[in-house]
């Protein structure tokens, strides 16, 4: 990167906000943060072991931290904004039904995207594995900031068994998501980097990455996580109160199968 007003843009927008999220993690208590980062660990482990990028450590560290760091920080606010928002023009009813379905897989794919168009400014060719491995190292460094605060409020909502839940839901269950979202916007921008094609159709390639990450985020938020806490709270009908622990059928094969369901066809 040799545009120095580039590297000092680049420096602010890593600077503050990671500052920010380092506060965040001082400040959280020993055990949410541990399992947050264990599983972050255990995902990253298989992510890399599947795609075997080689030897690129640099480029795959700096698109852990630019998820778990920038990423996060930057979605996260806007995600609040957009709740505000739309809780004044539709109430809190609607902004809690839209934004987390249709706002925040926007934001947060943004975000991550934001550290895989970095790679277009430095024009510099890489392999699709590389780039699929990058792409999901963004997307499991900022689920392991996520993971961070709702793994804290499971813990102070309910206890050691609120955390265990929370872990299997996101850690076991989700693990992976973010990163599948995030790997799809950067094969769009690995196309982009070694193609030859015109620049409007490099562009078009970048979009359609972006954009296939959005949908399966938005379907996932929409169906799939919907889905799954309708198991989990296992009520007597569809939409009431939640009747305690659910089957271990349904814990461990119904809630799987979804997720499954869901992701396999985008991993694939």
């Amino acid at each position: 990167m040799k545009n120095p007003l580039l590297l000092a843009v680049v420096a602010l927008l890593l600077l503050l906000p990671s500052l920010a999220t380092v506060r965040l993690y001082l400040d959280t208590p020993p055990l949410p943060l541990v399992v947050a980062l264990a599983s972050a660990a255990l995902v990253g482990g298989a992510v890399l072991l599947l795609a075997r990028p080689g030897r690129a450590a640099a480029a795959l560290a700096a698109g852990f931290a630019w998820g778990a760091l920038v990423a996060a920080f930057f979605a996260s606010a806007l995600n609040d904004l957009a709740m505000l928002w739309m809780t004044d023009w539709g109430g809190d009813e609607r902004a809690a039904a839209v934004t987390p379905v249709l706002f925040a897989p926007a934001i947060e794919e943004l975000a991550k995207a934001s550290a895989l168009w970095l790679l277009l400014l430095l024009r510099r060719p890489f392999r699709l594995s590389l780039g699929a491995a990058c792409g999901a190292l963004v997307g499991i460094g900022f689920a392991m900031t996520e993971n961070v605060q709702y793994f804290l409020i499971a813990v102070i909502a309910g206890g050691t068994a609120g955390l265990g839940q929370a872990v299997y839901t996101r850690a076991l269950l989700g693990g992976f998501n973010h990163a599948l979202f995030s790997a799809w916007t950067a094969v769009g921008v690995a196309w982009a980097v070694n193609t030859r094609a015109p620049a409007w159709r490099r562009a078009g390639g970048v979009a359609a990455g972006l954009l296939v990450a959005i949908a399966l985020h938005v379907l996932w938020n929409a169906i799939a996580a919907r889905a799954i806490s309708e198991i989990l709270c296992n009520p007597a009908s569809a939409g009431g109160p939640c009747r305690g622990a659910p089957s271990a059928f349904s814990l461990l094969v119904r809630a799987p199968l979804v997720e499954i369901a869901f992701l396999a066809p985008g991993a694939a």
